[in-house]
């Protein structure tokens, strides 16, 4: 099972994440280093580890490669859900 960040949580739900979580964990998935990132956001190297470790804590992962992962499987699992739930026709016998 899965956290989202306080309460338990499913493996079907993606962890909640702040604001600055979901910008590092997108600039992770682009490849940046968290240098680059911490460059990009603005903020210290050392806060972008912190983030980091919210993040695998939240995944629970232990890699950025595992969190990218994770995630990216909880978002395909939902897309593919909603795609199947809203594209089956209805069909009435009577």
């Amino acid at each position: 099972m899965m956290s989202n960040g306080g309460g338990s949580g499913t493996a079907d739900r993606a962890p909640r994440f702040s604001r600055r979580e979901s910008q590092v964990l997108e600039l992770r998935r682009r490849g940046l280093t968290r240098k680059e990132i911490a460059n990009a956001l603005g903020i210290s190297v050392s806060s972008v580890r912190e983030y980091l470790r919210a993040i695998f804590a939240k995944t629970r992962t232990r890699t950025s490669a595992e969190a990218v992962y994770v995630i990216t499987r909880i978002e395909t699992r939902a897309r593919d859900d909603s795609e199947f739930r809203f594209t089956v026709p209805i069909i009435v016998i009577r």
